[in-house]
């Protein structure tokens, strides 16, 4: 299974219906490597349009660092691309058995379940865990905020990497790596920005500056 990136860029129905969404998301992965995944997610788009999205980018890019959100059938047809699944998605270990043991597979949990202990502590054969929301956000006005704290708490409560979303921007992203966390999936702090490709460099200033003091302290990334 290849390494997981610390920076995810997640599309949602709106951007997967923008007319540039296959160069930006060619373009960071052409830009950023191994560094960054690009996760392409359409919760309310027609599976042909999932398709032709992530078909388009897959062709474009390097496969490694691509992911397919809940769309196992999508990622399938891809080859090297990797699935995300959503916390009421299909049981990882059933995913698992789909894919194969060599792409990536990563699950969504609730952070704020970790809090009254409601979390699977068995998410089953996964690679990384996505936790959420650190913060309030645009899309989810009202929605349930976890907090920092809680999602610093999934962090402690499983050996696998974790990554934080909701409301995340480079400033944030110290608090959250204090916390704990391996890194962070965003949506609007990339494809609202005018220049997605300066917004993702300004997002991986801070989690290089920890990737490289781990790399100085073990030996080894």
């Amino acid at each position: 299974v290849p390494m997981i990136p610390r920076l995810h860029v997640v599309t949602d129905d709106q951007v997967l219906a923008r007319s540039d969404v296959v160069d930006v998301a060619s373009g960071i992965l052409d830009e950023y490597g191994g560094a960054v995944a690009v996760h392409i997610r359409g919760p309310s788009s027609p599976g042909r349009l999932v398709w032709d999205v992530a078909s388009r980018v897959h062709g474009r890019s390097s496969p490694g660092a691509l992911f397919v959100n809940d769309r196992v059938d999508v990622a399938l047809a891809l080859p090297g691309a990797g699935v995300h699944l959503r916390a009421a998605s299909l049981p990882s270990d059933v995913v698992r058995d789909m894919i194969g043991a060599t792409r990536s597979l990563g699950r969504s949990v609730r952070a704020h379940a970790v809090a009254d202990g409601s979390l699977n502590s068995d998410p089953g054969p996964v690679d990384f865990l996505v936790a959420g929301s650190a913060f309030a956000t645009r899309s989810h006005p009202g929605g349930h905020v976890a907090g920092v704290e809680a999602i610093g708490r999934v962090a402690g409560a499983t050996t696998l990497p974790v990554l934080a979303i909701g409301g995340i921007s480079a400033d944030r992203i110290g608090v959250l790596l204090d916390a704990g966390v391996h890194g962070v999936a965003v949506l609007r702090a990339v494809w609202q920005n005018a220049d997605p490709l300066r917004a993702v460099e300004d997002l991986l200033l801070p989690l290089r500056r920890t990737a490289t003091a781990e790399t100085d302290e073990t030996g080894n990334e």
